[in-house]
Parts: structure tokens; sequence; C-alpha cells
């Protein structure tokens, strides 16, 4: 995502005072992280619902788009570089249909100066290794869980290391840091910052890190000048946006989950729905990629944009089969889908205004179930 202006309050310089809490019910509100502007919270909030109940959807949504390979327009090439197989080599791909040969598979990656930031297996250890603009290794370290996280502005990327700190790489790769440690942390949900760099005093006061535990009953942040402590009101974090705008989970059950929006200082959210699951916030802020309430099998059925209301401005079904599989903003508009159907992959371009489905990159055949695309952490 793109960054966006932000003020830090001068609260970042006092210690937490949050209570740390297994649930959504913390009652003192901790020191704002650097993704927080006071500017930011919302006048009047909406009550926060039961956990049946849903505000966010309306009963009519946007545009109904159909997810499907059958009979789709061929679109532009991603805005955005991904990750494509041919046989057992993987590329980088570029915007301009440049593709860079790399020497492994990775199953994330983020783009990082010329290079990336990509995670793999070695010897039956997730790696996360950081590779220069000639795509040669530069560093290389073992990941304690999860997966990749970006800032909104693609500054800065980080995971989890094995002892519970969040590791992040800044400046092209040129630079890498260690977060304070969150005891009991699994997974590295976002990064935020108020310049390109964790460094306290270049350009502004540091970055936060938002980390969620294993079995999604707290979710902590762990900010660059040394304070950690749990975000309240929340159970896990999905995403941050730069002006302290958060997704998060607020109850899970075996019938799905129920996801508010929230500014991460506060402990009630500005509204909440049980109807979908909330993934990303646009490159603006203004709208939420989103998914169904409940996640389980191969694939998801629909996919969905919401506006920072809650309201449904476009969703998308899938019809014959389609295993949605991953999705991501490509800008402000668009958002990037991966699908197989018919034993073949494919990535679709969704068009937010109108509902619309074209295909960026035409379906390749499935070979022996592997995916053939990764698509960017953003």
């Amino acid at each position: 995502m793109l960054g966006r202006a932000l003020v830090v309050p001068s609260l970042l310089a006092l210690a937490a005072c949050g209570t740390q809490t297994s649930g959504p019910q913390a009652a003192d509100e901790p020191t704002a992280p650097p993704s927080s502007t006071a500017s930011s919270t919302p006048s009047s909030p909406a009550p926060t619902p039961s956990a049946t109940a849903s505000t966010a959807a309306p009963s009519s949504p946007g545009p109904v788009g159909v997810l499907t390979l059958a009979g789709l327009p061929q679109g532009a090439p991603p805005h955005l570089p991904y990750l494509a197989a041919d046989g057992a080599t993987w590329s980088l791909v570029a915007p301009d249909g440049t593709q860079r040969p790399l020497d492994r598979q990775y199953d994330a990656f983020a783009p990082m100066g010329g290079g990336l930031v990509g995670t793999t297996y070695v010897d039956d250890r997730t790696v996360a290794v950081v590779l220069d603009g000639d795509l040669r290794e530069v560093s290389r370290a073992d990941v304690g869980g999860g997966s990749l996280a970006v800032t909104p502005d693609g500054a800065i990327v980080g995971w989890l290391g094995t002892d519970g700190s969040p590791h992040v790489v800044e400046r092209g790769g040129s630079q890498e840091w260690n977060l304070p440690a969150v005891r009991g942390g699994d997974s590295l949900a976002a990064l935020t910052s108020d310049g390109t760099t964790c460094q306290e005093a270049v350009e502004g006061n540091g970055c936060a890190a938002y980390v969620n535990s294993a079995d999604g009953s707290r979710a902590w942040w762990a900010i660059s000048h040394g304070i950690v402590d749990t975000v309240p009101g929340v159970l896990a974090v999905g995403d941050v946006a730069q002006g302290g705008a958060m997704v998060a989970m607020t109850s899970v059950s075996d019938e799905g989950s129920c996801w508010g929006r929230f500014q991460v200082w506060k402990p009630e959210p500005v509204w909440e729905t049980c109807d979908y699951t909330l993934f990303d916030f646009s490159p603006s802020g203004a709208h939420i990629l989103a998914g169904p309430a409940y996640l389980d099998g191969f694939g998801q059925g629909l996919a969905a944009v919401l506006d920072d209301d809650g309201h449904v401005v476009a969703e998308w079904h899938s019809r014959g089969q389609a295993a949605l599989l991953h999705t991501i903003w490509e800008d402000d508009d668009h958002v990037l889908a991966m699908v197989f159907q018919d034993d073949a992959w494919a990535i679709l371009r969704l068009g937010v205004a109108d509902g619309s489905v074209e295909l960026a990159v035409p379906p390749v055949p499935d070979s022996g179930g592997s995916y053939p695309f990764v698509l960017p952490t953003v």
C-alpha cells in the first residue's frame, strides 16, 4: 500500500499503560504507536454490535461480478511485480514483462529496492532471504512463524524471528533491524512507520510491528523505542493503514468470525461485521479487501470490497468451482486475484467500480498441483 501523510503524537515518548488481557475487553488505552494520529479518531463511532449481528454489510451490495476463467477478455499485465514458474525455473516478472530468473522458489515475497525479500524452505525451515538489485543473496534468517509484512508505502519489509523479535529490512535492503521481542508472538501481521526507516530521530519516530499469537487470542504491537503492549479489543490484527485505521478479528466460532474496523489505540470498533473476513486496506485507505467470514478448504468462494464505513462496494462470486486462492490490491481501483479452475491457473483483475473481471495473466495448465504464480505482499 502507498503511504499517506502522518502526524505522530507526543505520547510516543511515554511508556505504554495498557493492561494485557487474553480477550477483547482491555480496559486501559495503551500508548499510541507510530501509525496513529489523533485527528483520525472518528467523531462519533458506531456502537459495537453483538457477535451474532452485522452492521457493516447493507442488504443490497454494490456491483456483483463472476469469478471464472471462462470467456474473459485479456487485459493489461499486472502493474505490480509477481513471481512465475516455467517448469522448475522461477522468475521475477516486472510490470513491463521483463523476466529475471531466480535461484529458488519463494512462497512469499515483497519488492525491496531493485531486489526482493522472500520466504522459502531450507532444510525443513522457513527462511527469509534478502536479494539485492542483481538478485544476489545479501542475508538470510530463520522465520519464527507466519510470513512477511510490509509498511503501506512498501519501504520496510519484515518478518517475525525465531526469538519473537520482528526483524525489518529497509533502505533498499541496506539496513536491517530487530524490534523488541514479543513473548508469545507467532506471526507478524502488519508494519507501520512515519518514514522510510525504523531508526528513530532520523526522519521520524520509528516504526511499529503488529504481532498475532498462534491461537488467535491476542495481538501486540512492538514499537522501535522499546515498548511492547497488547492491542486492545482484538484477537488478531489483519492490517493497519498509515493513519491508524486497523482491521482486526473480534470473535471466532465454528460458524465463522467477526471483524471490526478500529483506530489502533481504541478498544472499541468503529464498526463490526460478521459477514466478512477483513484482509487489507487499499493504497489510499479508502477501501477494505475482504473475503468470507468462514475460511476453510481449497480457496474461497467470494471476494468483496467494503468502504471505510463498512458498506459493500463490490462483490465477486465463484462460478464453475473456480477456487480463489489469493487477492491483493493492485491499486485503489483494482484487485488482483489468483484463481484455479479446470486444471488451470490464472491471475485476474477485478474492477472495484463496476465489478468487472478480466485476465491479467492468461491461464496456464496445472503441473502436479503446484501453483505457478506468487503475488507480492503489499
